[in-house]
């Protein structure tokens, strides 16, 4: 199962501000490819996390619930 999450950190520049920010970002792996997750309500339109630990467990609940939704 590790081969199928991961938790990428990506540094960003806040327009506003005019200063950097860093997030972790989760990812999972669906048919061979790695996927962000989206999310609109962020700055930067993915599922954002403080920490890699929190990262992957965003990554862990959402394999979770696309195996669950493809198995019902």
């Amino acid at each position: 199962m590790a081969d199928r999450f991961k938790a990428i950190e990506k540094m960003y520049l806040d327009r506003e501000t005019h200063k950097t920010f860093k997030v972790w970002h989760p990812q999972i792996k669906i048919d061979g490819k790695w996927c962000f997750l989206a999310d609109d309500s962020s700055r930067t339109k993915l599922k954002e996390a403080p920490d890699k630990i929190t990262a992957f467990e965003m990554a862990i609940t959402a394999i979770r619930r696309i195996e669950k939704e493809n198995f019902e």
